[in-house]
């Protein structure tokens, strides 16, 4: 039976469960998240998908020993440790806020945003570099965006289930 518009089955009274793995990453990231996202104008789905994306929906290492929603790496090799998933969400808030203000819900526009490099960009709103590298010979993923876009893509599916089922 396949879920119907709202989280319910169809010719059924019952919500649909998400899953734990999805379930434990919504209940632990969504409030931050939302902070973040409204305080940039942007849709909650977009930085929860960029999360879920680097982190393995909370399932990563780093994600789940150091509180490092985003595998955070500064140095291309230690992971950041976090008091908590919100601190975590709070540091990436300061530090990459400014390049989604007003996305909204433009998924597209998000990754881009956050992909440019800016070191020597003339009038960049930051002088940070790409958000993450795509460039393999540095340890990146060249299909990043690609990999974020459906991720956050899974979010947008995921999320109204999770709100209606609550679990």
């Amino acid at each position: 039976m396949r879920p119907a518009k709202g989280g319910m089955f169809a010719n059924s009274t019952r919500p649909v469960c998400v899953g734990p793995k999805f379930s434990r990453f919504f209940a632990a990231n969504y409030v931050p998240a939302l902070h973040v996202a409204a305080a940039h104008g942007a849709d909650v789905t977009l930085p929860l998908g960029l999360a879920a994306n680097e982190g393995s929906w909370g399932q990563s290492r780093m994600a789940r020993t150091q509180n490092n929603v985003f595998g955070a790496t500064p140095n291309g090799v230690d992971g950041v440790t976090y008091s908590s998933p919100a601190s975590a969400w709070q540091n990436w808030g300061r530090q990459w806020g400014k390049r989604i203000d007003g996305v909204g819900s433009d998924a597209d526009l998000f990754l881009q945003r956050l992909a440019a490099d800016n070191q020597h960009a003339a009038g960049a709103i930051d002088k940070r570099g790409p958000y993450n590298t795509q460039k393999t010979e540095s340890h990146g993923d060249p299909d990043w965006m690609s990999k974020s876009r459906k991720t956050i893509d899974s979010v947008r599916k995921r999320l109204p289930f999770w709100f209606a089922s609550g679990c």
